[in-house]
């Protein structure tokens, strides 16, 4: 169903108009099964996740292939229960999911087994035909032997760039101890491993945590960002400092099938007297561009943007770029709950997304301030520590076509999960999406409907549930200036969007499963 344009006006804004909503038919909402992430797209579909509330493993995963023309769920099949992999089916086997993905002939989703006696982590994955139709069996791809002090990852999956096969490692952030070493896997789609490596990456034995990827299809390379730590674990307790100083390293590594002894080359990114505290980067025309925020070392309290640009085969700098935030900036993240946690009274804790490249050459940056409430807890009879995720302020940076960086700005938001969990209450119904158009950037959120105007962040009440919200356009104009409305009126004023299982499209269109009242749909919309 086609609605009618809607537009929105706010003092501070020249009219944002949404051109086009696009609803699929509601179907009943089955509280036991939500929709919790969209892992691919093509031309006609995109496919779904969808899982239950028991968290830790204890909840069937299905994979839902939805119509773009329809929106609806054309079909489903499950990939996981407790059950599905286990040789005895009285007997519960607890995987934790890591990731699907479409290849050609089908999917191939990956989970993890965690062995907490032994510390082995282990990798599984399971083939699935277009029709969902298990082929072969459970397949072992890697063991991941923890030490007694190792921080926990996960396995990520990274796809060639020759689109042949995937890699597969076990990511976890800052330690790796003297007696681990990465392993680096390599297999084609037919779950045969082509290679392995098994190294520590060139940077002098430093401590280190993959941070983000990229690959290059026109010449076969794939770039990791890693954050390095300065000094190890040992050399900070000789000190008796707490504190993790760390850079940023570019990784590069040129993928031939036939050398299977090339290594990583490393490539140091940094800026002149400032401190890198966040990044993003980005492989256009022949340019490595990276963009995040800049911090005092003293405390990493974050005090503006950057920009840098490398040749992307020599890394020479072509150019950098700095921009302070303004003196008031700081003032919309200081609120009385997250100061007791530590943070201070300092901008902190940025999570990055993807650099948004536009077609007249102009860049964005779009980060929250996410961070996360830690303590212990039990969980199936194991101590573990239980995270509950803060989704804060949204910042936006625009960086124009010669690099440099326009401005900043950012639309005040306060949520939160009073624990991690995977039901229907939590988690899903956070954070934010966006899109891009013209020169206006829209984020695209749940909030309380008195909170849209405050100005002070101590007055915004955290959204805790999904219940009570309305959906949130917050628009930011060419000038950097931010207003805000609701999204819809009258009875769909009441949708609840779930931002995480959402898709951008050419930057201005948005698919998105959303609730309403004891319904669910998806929706399209359009922005011109």
């Amino acid at each position: 169903m086609i609605l009618a344009a809607l537009s929105m006006v706010s003092a501070s804004l020249l009219t944002a108009q949404l051109a086009d909503v696009t609803w699929g038919d509601a179907t009943k909402l089955n509280l036991k099964s939500v929709n919790t992430g969209i892992f691919a797209s093509n031309e006609s579909y995109i496919f779904s996740t969808r899982t239950g509330p028991a968290e830790y493993g204890f909840s069937s995963i299905f994979v839902d292939k939805v119509s773009k023309t329809e929106l609806k769920t054309e079909s489903s099949f499950e990939i996981y229960n407790p059950t599905m992999y286990s040789i005895d089916q009285k007997v519960t086997r607890a995987f934790q999911f890591n990731e699907v993905i479409k290849t050609q002939d089908g999917y191939i989703a990956f989970f993890t087994e965690p062995d907490y006696e032994k510390y082995t982590f282990t990798s599984y994955c399971q083939q699935f035909d277009k029709e969902g139709n298990k082929v072969g069996t459970l397949k072992s791809l890697q063991i991941f032997q923890g030490h007694e002090k190792t921080v926990i990852g996960k396995f990520i999956v990274i796809r060639s760039p020759l689109n042949d096969g995937f890699f597969l490692m076990y990511s976890r952030p800052f330690i790796q101890y003297n007696n681990e070493y990465l392993i680096f896997d390599f297999f084609d789609y037919n779950l045969e491993k082509k290679w392995e490596r098994k190294q520590k990456f060139p940077l002098n034995g430093k401590e280190f945590e993959p941070r983000q990827y990229k690959t290059n299809i026109e010449d076969s390379t794939l770039y990791l960002v890693v954050r390095v730590l300065e000094e190890t674990e040992e050399e900070r307790l000789k000190k008796n400092n707490a504190k993790v100083n760390y850079s940023f390293s570019l990784l590069s590594f040129k993928f031939d099938p036939n050398d299977t002894n090339s290594t990583f080359n490393s490539t140091n990114i940094h800026l002149p007297k400032k401190h890198i505290s966040d990044i993003s980067f980005e492989v256009s025309n022949h340019e490595l561009i990276f963009s995040g925020f800049f911090a005092d070392k003293k405390d990493m309290e974050a005090t503006g943007a950057y920009c840098i640009v490398l040749e992307e085969y020599s890394k020479k700098v072509r150019s950098t770029h700095m921009l302070d935030f303004d003196k008031a900036f700081a003032e919309k993240f200081y609120d009385e709950e997250t100061i007791k946690m530590g943070r201070g009274e300092g901008i902190r804790d940025f999570e990055v997304k993807d650099l948004q490249l536009t077609n007249d050459g102009s860049i964005y940056l779009i980060a929250e301030n996410k961070f996360a409430a830690a303590k212990a807890g039990k969980v199936r009879g194991y101590t573990e520590i239980i995270y509950s995720p803060y989704y804060n302020n949204v910042v936006v940076v625009k960086i124009g076509n010669d690099r440099k960086v326009s401005w900043i700005t950012q639309v005040m938001k306060r949520q939160k999960e009073t624990k991690f969990t995977t039901n229907e209450g939590s988690g899903f119904s956070l954070s934010y999406t966006y899109a891009i158009y013209n020169d206006k950037v829209v984020i695209i959120y749940n909030d309380y409907l008195k909170n849209i105007h405050l100005q002070t962040p101590l007055d915004i009440k955290y959204v805790t549930s999904y219940k009570g919200t309305v959906p949130v356009l917050a628009t930011i104009n060419s000038k950097g200036e931010v207003g805000k409305d609701v999204l819809f009126e009258g009875a769909d004023s009441k949708i609840v969007l779930c931002p995480k299982t959402s898709i951008v499209e050419n930057k201005n269109q948005v698919y998105i499963y959303s609730i309403l009242g004891n319904t669910q749909r998806w929706g399209l919309f359009k922005f011109f």
